[in-house]
Formats: structure tokens, sequence, C-alpha cells
């Protein structure tokens, strides 16, 4: 794992999954963070599951003795469980963060290809004949539903409100409960290439919990009112933009699209357009000169981050601009995807040649003081200390810290960071007299 450095951006590079971590160059590189934002786990073409913690240390490798490639990483919401799908195995691994041990959940089905945890304990699991396999992982029971849909699932998600929404190659979309009985179903308007629900965390409140998009073929998105009795709706863009590559929601306002063109579009759900349109257009700027192969919207921080070509770009979702100042680059590796934790305090893009690169996107708001001295955090384990007095020597000395501090306290030799219930000192001289020393 390749440790921290800084991206010409300015932006902090905490660690890099190698290519050969990551399963090889010809490998497409599959990755998933806990909800917490505590553990990355990533594979490769090589089937080598490894979980990093959010310092790009190994915390476990996950052996798979059977089945082909990692279609799918996914946690429980407690952080607890990791799933793992793999193509032509008709188990799913379950990996315990907290006894460090996985587990083999069997379902008797072969053609498995989508699975998705709840909000709660329950494992969704879509088949390529349309039938649907739910695991609850409290009492370790499977319920298998056959028939659910009549062609392969292609995509699905929960609501806030423990609703699992389904779409197939049948062009039908099911709303069903958590035990899996079907609540109600809609026909679409083409084939679904996926689906896409708000964020639950970022929902502003439990009555927004209807709305599913699905994006049909390339061309179109079905906004779809799952509850209640307003008619969907059809958004269909700008045909000069090309084929709808990739669009998520932020909070049930607005939806990011990305665009073979390279462009991006912000769209308002809730305000129709100018000239009677189907949506009024907040953002649209052409960002990159060639397909965009991905795109990732954090809700708490409010920016869109696009990658395409070796680039990843912002968007600032409240000031609605691209935030140029912030673009990272992969050096020549081709973007592939893009994944934020919770928090919006960390990026994840995988690249071309398999490697998994993770940026600080947000630092911690931690400072101290003393005199015309001052600390500041400059990475997750990393203290800045400098005098911003007139004529002072402006060299910072920077002091590594042994974990993620929750105080900061400066003296004018010393400072002391609390990390739970250790504290820690640190003796530091400024001037040329390097870094800091622990006590």
């Amino acid at each position: 794992v390749g440790m921290a450095e800084t991206d010409s951006s300015g932006s902090k590079l905490l660690f890099t999954i190698t290519g050969k971590q990551g399963g090889g160059a010809a490998s497409q590189a599959v990755f998933s963070w806990r909800k917490d934002g505590q553990y990355i786990a990533s594979c490769g073409a090589n089937r080598n599951v490894q979980v990093h913690d959010r310092y790009g240390n190994v915390v476990d490798d996950i052996l798979l003795a059977a089945g082909g490639q990692v279609l799918s990483l996914d946690w429980d919401c407690d952080g607890e469980k990791l799933a793992v799908l793999q193509q032509g195995n008709s188990a799913i691994i379950i990996w315990d963060s907290i006894q460090r041990k996985s587990n083999v959940v069997e379902t008797n089905t072969k053609d498995l290809v989508w699975m998705k945890w709840s909000q709660s304990h329950t494992l969704a699991v879509g088949t390529g004949k349309g039938n649907l396999i739910l695991y609850n992982k409290r009492t370790n029971k499977i319920a298998s539903l056959l028939g659910r849909h009549t062609k392969r699932i292609v995509s699905g998600g929960w609501t806030k409100g423990g609703q699992l929404v389904l779409v197939s190659e049948d062009r039908g979309l099911s709303v069903n409960n958590s035990q899996g009985d079907l609540i109600k179903q809609f026909q679409l308007m083409g084939d679904p290439t996926e689906v896409v629900l708000p964020d639950p965390d970022g929902s502003r409140g439990a009555e927004d919990m209807g709305l599913a998009s699905v994006r049909l073929g390339t061309k179109s998105i079905q906004i779809i009112r799952l509850s209640g009795t307003a008619p969907n709706r059809n958004i269909a863009f700008d045909p000069k933009l090309g084929d709808i590559v990739s669009h998520k929601w932020l909070f049930e306002d607005y939806i990011v699209a990305g665009f073979s063109s390279g462009h991006v579009v912000v769209a308002s759900m809730r305000e129709p357009g100018s000239n009677g349109g189907e949506f009024r257009e907040m953002f649209s700027s052409p960002l990159f000169k060639s397909k965009i192969t991905d795109l990732a919207v954090s809700s708490s921080m409010r920016r869109a981050a696009v990658c395409g070509e070796s680039l990843v770009k912002m968007v600032d979702l409240t000031e609605w601009r691209e935030v140029s100042e912030e673009t990272l680059s992969l050096r020549g590796a081709w973007c592939d995807r893009l994944r934020w934790t919770d928090d919006g305090s960390i990026l994840s893009v995988s690249s071309s040649e398999g490697s998994v690169l993770s940026f600080l996107a947000r630092m911690p708001v931690l400072n101290a003081a003393c005199g015309s001295r001052v600390a500041v955090m400059s990475s997750l384990r990393e203290v800045m200390v400098k005098d911003v007095a007139e004529g002072a020597d402006p060299t910072p000395v920077i002091i590594p810290i042994r974990s993620e501090a929750t105080h900061l306290a400066l003296g004018p030799r010393h400072m002391c960071v609390t990390i739970n219930n250790v504290c820690s000192f640190y003796s530091y001289r400024l001037g040329g007299g390097g870094g800091g020393r622990r006590r």
C-alpha cells in the first residue's frame, strides 16, 4: 500500500491499494467503504478480497476458495458484516469484522447477479432468472422467493422505510417489503440499466421515501413515485449530450447526470424549466472532452465528483459551479469508479490499472494556539505547527501522530494530543528544528 502524499491539486492522497493487490491492469477493481468510513474492502481479478483501514493498513485477507470474478462487495448498516458476491458461485461469503472470520451462506442458486443490504439486517440477492433471495443475519435464515420477475434482475435498492425496489429485464419495477412480499408493480417505458434511490441518510423526512429513478437504455430517465397517485415522469435530455453514463440523486431535489460527451448536468426535479421544460437546469458544463466514466455525490459535502480520462473533477452543488482547484489527477491512469465515505471525508477512485486511490476530501477541524503559534490538522494523523507572526520563520513543523486526534493543545515547546482517553505530548522546535518527538 502506498501511503500519503500530496497530489498536484493540493489534495492529500492518503493511500493507494496497488494494481497487484487490486488484481492487475486487466481487472476492474471492486471496492466498498463501510458506513462509518473506517474500513474499505477491495478486490480485483485475482479474487483476493482485502480489507484496509482508513489509513491504508491491511486489516484482513478474505480467502475465496471457489467461484469466479467478484461482482459486488457490500457492508451492512452496522458495519459488522461484509458480503461478497461472485460470478458462478451459489454461496455468498459473509466476513465478520468483529471476529475477523468468514462464513458461507449457501443459496443453491448459481446465477446470482445482484445484492444489497437493507438499513436493518436483511441481505437481498437477485438472480438471473428474476428470483429473489433474502438472508437474515440475525437468524441466519434464507428465504427464496421464486418468480418475483420473469427475467434477470438488473439493479435494486432499499428505501429509508425498508422497502426493496427491484428492476428487471422484463421491464418491470417491483416494490417489496422487508419479508419479500410484493407491495406494488410498475411497467417501465424501456429497458432498465439501473435504478437509483435517494440516499436514505440524506432524505429530508420519512415522507420523502417514495421516489426512484430508472435509467432506460442510455437516453432517458423515468421517475417513479413509489407511493401515492402522482403520475410518473420520463426525463429526456438534449440528444447532443450523448448517452447517459450514470446518474445520482442529491436528496430528492436534484439529479446529477453524466454523459458520453463529457457533459455533466444537474437538474432540479421540483422546479419546471423555462419554456415549459421538464426540469430546471441548475448546472451544465462540458467537464471532459471524452466520455465520463462515473460520478458520485456526497450529500453531506454537497459535492459531485466526476471522473473521466485521468482526472476527477468536482462540482459544488450549493453554488452550482465547477471547483477547478480541487481537480485530482491519476497521473496517466484512466479513472474507472468513484465512491465517497458517508461523511464525505474520503473519496476513493479506482483506475484502469486496477489500483484504488483514496484522497482526503475534508480535513478534520481541529486547531490550537499559543501566542502567535498555531497548530492545525494537516492530514488524518498529522499536525502542522507554524508561527504566523510577522517576520517569523514561515517554515512549519509537521508532527506525525498515532491516530486521529479528538483534541489539540499547544504550548511554547510542546503539543498535547488526546485520542479517546489517551493523552500524548510531543516536543517541537520551530525555526529549522525539525519535526516533533513523542514524549
